[in-house]
Formats: structure tokens, C-alpha cells, sequence
């Protein structure tokens, strides 16, 4: 018979949890679900709690990460994260090993040693933060969303280092939305041959970005770019973009991996043959709301100018035929101007000439 020494064990039921959030961007509050654009970088966090590990020698704690394909994990090495204790006090990287795979990673605490250092007690929790970046094959609305799951490895019985448990997988999704462009007459009829770009500033003109006779800007400051993908569809760019463009072609474009709640601003650097170029920009907004999880969408609905929200997620743009003067500012009015007040001192100068001629006469 062997005798082995006193082993207090981990009161039953007392394990550790995991909870899995993603900070929307607008407000900044942290819950299951987000959305963004193309190319944004997407905050993470887990939120693990401390079991009791009295009785243990050993003790495995491991954060388990995976994001799906429209994400692209930020998370290679140790620096790539930072974990704080009850969301307050750094935890030094000494005391965690991070292990990268592809889109997975997995983050190891040596939770005993923490503990023993007097940096960690039962109960407290450790939040910890990583990023990822919603890339160019991200799924958009209404195909799909993306998807970031998490779940914590742990040991269960301090008599047997390789008996461990799992908290159950927890999940929180990202979305990203699109916009069509229908290029229409004053009676509604399809118009093609215009170009628009797209920005995030109201304040923009177009005479400053030297478009060409196509429409196609020089000057890019504060343009969004984007990648065709085929006629009519277009996707924001991403960084290693090579073929990168910012005007879209109308007739009816679509342009993929917008976020809602974001003033966006439609500028016209071409007009359909005939017709005349907008003077002012097409502003418009998504809004979404989504189910308790995130895992769906209950509304998607876009907001032009001053028009009431549809759920089509596309725009009527009308241009008008006729003759009109160029916008005001620009050199077209200074010229009226100009020739306008030269022909008003000509005048005067025939009419003083010929009151001369005739008093002369006399």
C-alpha cells in the first residue's frame, strides 16, 4: 500500500469562464457584435477568470483563438497582445507564452507563478487584447459576416496534469455592407458615362482633384480607394492593393465593404454626355441593428441626403440636361464676371468718346 501526501483539490464547480467580446468602432462599447470597412482594424478582447488552484503543482491555462476567413489575426507573438489584470495593471510578458498558427493563435499564463509572485489572487480576471483586420475576403452583407471564436484550456484535477477541461466557445461576429449607384434622368431612365468617387469628407471639390477628360482624379487626398472586381462591382482596397482605382463607373455600381453609421460622400468627376456635372456630393448612411447575439441582422437600411431610409442599399443619382453655369467659385462665373464688367467699362468709354466727338463738332 502506498501512502501519498494530503491533496487539497479545487473546490467542485469552482472553474475558470471565458467570455469573448469585439469593440464597435462608433461607440466604442465592447458586446458580441461590430462592423466595418474593409481594411479597418478590429478589436478583440477576452475576459477569463482565476479559478482557486490550491493543491495544484501545475496548472494549465490556455487561450484558445481562431478568426474566420475575413479576418486576418494581427496576433504572431507576445508583443501582439496585452493582457491586464481586472482590466487595470499590465500583466508583464513574462508570464505568458503565445503560440501563432496561421489565423489561430493560442495564449499559455503560467497562472501558479502570477499567483506566487503576488500579481494574480482567486477570482480575479484577466482581459486580454489582440487585433485583426477585416480583409478583402471578408463576406458582405447580405452573404454573410465574419466570425472570431475563443475558448480557455484549463486543468481540472491537480492529481493528473493532463486531465484538463474546456469552457464552452464563445463567438462574436463582424459585418460589412454595401451601396449601389443607379445613374438615372430627371424621369428615371438609366444613364451611363458618369464617374464618382467616394470619400468620408464633405468638404471635397472637385476642381481640385485635376480630374482628366474620363473623370479620373489626380489628386487623391481623402478619396477612398478601390479594386474592380468586375463590371458594376467594386470593393474598398486594401493595403498590397496593386490595381487600385477611385472612380466607379455608373450605370448601377455596387461598392462592397462599407461600414454603417459612417457619413459617406459620392463625388461626381464625370456627367453622362449631355448632361451636368453635380455641383455637390451624394451623402449617404447604412444603419444596422442586429440580433442579441450578432449572429444576424434584424434591419439594414441606407439614408440619402434628406430622403427616408430604404432597405435597397442603393441610390437614385439624377443629372440634368441643359445649359447651366458652372459651380459657383469656379473659374466658368469668374469669367462671366470678368468679360461681363469689361463690356460695362467699354460702354462707358464709346459713350464719353462720342460726347467729345460732338462737342468738338460744335
Amino acid at each position: 500500500m502506498k501512502v501519498v501526501g494530503n491533496v487539497t483539490a479545487a473546490p467542485k464547480g469552482d472553474k475558470p469562464t471565458l467570455n469573448k467580446q469585439i469593440k464597435h468602432n462608433e461607440n466604442g462599447e465592447w458586446g458580441v457584435v461590430g462592423d466595418n470597412q474593409i481594411g479597418d482594424t478590429v478589436e478583440f478582447r477576452t475576459i477569463t477568470k482565476v479559478p482557486n488552484t490550491s493543491g495544484y503543482t501545475k496548472y494549465d491555462y490556455i487561450i484558445h483563438d481562431t478568426m474566420s476567413a475575413g479576418l486576418t489575426s494581427n496576433v504572431k507573438t507576445s508583443a501582439d497582445i496585452t493582457i491586464k489584470v481586472n482590466d487595470a495593471t499590465v500583466l508583464p510578458a513574462e508570464y505568458y507564452t503565445v503560440t501563432a498558427n496561421g489565423n489561430s493563435f493560442s495564449v499559455q499564463v503560467d497562472i501558479l507563478k502570477v499567483i506566487q509572485d503576488g500579481k494574480l489572487a482567486h477570482d480575479n480576471e484577466l482581459y486580454t487584447y489582440y487585433t485583426g483586420v477585416l480583409n478583402a475576403d471578408a463576406k458582405v452583407y447580405d452573404e454573410g459576416k465574419q466570425d472570431n471564436v475563443a475558448y480557455l484550456e484549463y486543468s481540472n484535477n491537480p492529481n493528473v496534469d493532463t486531465d484538463k477541461g474546456k469552457t464552452p466557445e464563445k463567438k462574436v461576429y463582424d459585418w460589412t455592407f454595401k451601396m449601389g449607384i443607379n445613374k438615372v434622368n430627371k424621369n428615371g431612365g438609366q444613364l451611363t458615362g458618369a464617374k464618382f468617387a467616394l470619400s468620408k469628407n464633405s468638404t471635397l471639390k472637385v476642381a481640385d482633384m485635376n480630374c482628366n477628360d474620363e473623370g479620373i482624379p489626380a489628386v487623391t487626398t481623402g478619396l477612398i480607394g478601390m479594386v474592380k472586381l468586375s463590371d458594376g462591382q467594386y470593393r474598398v482596397a486594401v493595403d498590397g492593393d496593386t490595381n487600385v482605382v477611385y472612380v466607379v463607373d455608373a450605370g448601377n455600381p455596387v461598392i462592397k465593404g462599407l461600414d454603417d453609421a459612417i457619413d459617406y460622400y459620392l463625388y461626381e468627376t464625370k456627367a453622362p454626355a449631355g448632361y451636368n456635372l453635380m455641383s455637390e456630393p451624394v451623402h449617404f448612411v447604412i444603419s444596422a441593428s442586429y440580433a442579441a447575439d450578432g449572429s444576424n441582422y434584424t434591419s439594414v437600411t441606407v439614408t440619402v441626403g434628406a430622403a427616408a431610409a430604404s432597405d435597397t442599399l442603393g441610390a437614385n443619382v439624377v443629372n440634368k440636361s441643359g445649359s447651366t453655369l458652372p459651380e459657383t467659385g469656379g473659374i466658368g462665373t469668374t469669367i462671366f464676371y470678368v468679360l461681363g464688367s469689361l463690356l460695362v467699362v467699354g460702354a462707358g468709354v464709346v459713350l464719353i468718346t462720342r460726347k467729345r466727338m460732338g462737342k468738338s463738332e460744335n
